[in-house]
């Protein structure tokens, strides 16, 4: 896959297949990708046990939650996922369980890469209150925000690395509007601005941070200020 055809892509799988080749996905960002995708179902998931599966899924790839706490949430969305087996709501509450297998045929497999296939794949059935191609569309801007393939960014000169810039990336990163878990547009124009006063002319960066997003957690441009892969 092309640069060109990555910004345009609409279809997450191969999205997944490019960064697969490129092997330019950490295991956080994977599982961040996890739980974005899922949360575009949230107003489904009507048992707290999903809902806390994904929030314990997002602790846990950020390194402040453990993996015995993650398997008991893991566990208790599977219970309610069986609750309400064989409807919508049923698959995504399995979605948030970040999968023991994987649809077959789709291989890279590890832990936080079986989450998103499985995320990827039950979100884009179970969300039934649009088209298709309209949640795989949703999913490939998710992916367009959290990973860059084409490019990697280092940390900003130190001259962008202030206190005062690192304090308000923080802030973009933990300030999210919720249940969207999607960033604060607010907090990242802020967060541009500044770094543009201090001296950044990293254009890459600048527009993302600018632009509409959808922004998650993992967003790229945000985690090569905050120094996270």
């Amino acid at each position: 896959m092309t640069e060109a055809e990555w910004a345009v892509c609409c279809k997450p799988y191969e999205m997944l297949a490019c960064l697969q080749e490129t092997g330019s996905a950490s295991e956080r960002k994977l599982r961040l990708l996890a739980c974005a995708c899922v949360r575009r179902l949230w107003p489904l998931l009507i048992d707290d046990r999903s809902r806390q599966a994904v929030e314990v899924g997002e602790r846990f790839a950020d390194g402040t939650a453990g993996v015995k706490e993650l398997r008991r949430a893991n566990g208790r969305a599977a219970k309610a996922a069986c609750r309400v087996r064989g409807g919508a709501l049923g698959r995504a509450a399995w979605a948030v369980g970040f999968g023991t297998g994987t649809p077959r045929g789709i291989g890279w497999d590890t832990p936080a890469t079986r989450a998103v296939w499985w995320a990827v794949y039950r979100v884009a059935e179970a969300n039934e209150s649009v088209p298709e191609s309209v949640s795989l569309a949703e999913q490939a801007a998710l992916l367009r925000d959290i990973f860059d393939p084409f490019r990697k960014l280092g940390p900003p000169a130190p001259s962008c690395s202030a206190p005062t810039i690192l304090s308000l990336a923080q802030r973009a990163y933990v300030d999210r509007q919720l249940p969207s878990g999607n960033l604060d547009p607010a907090h990242l124009s802020a967060l541009a601005d500044a770094l543009a006063s201090a001296g950044c002319t990293v254009a890459a960066l600048l527009s993302h941070l600018r632009g509409p997003g959808p922004h998650v957690r993992g967003c790229f441009a945000l985690d090569a200020i905050l120094g996270r892969n």
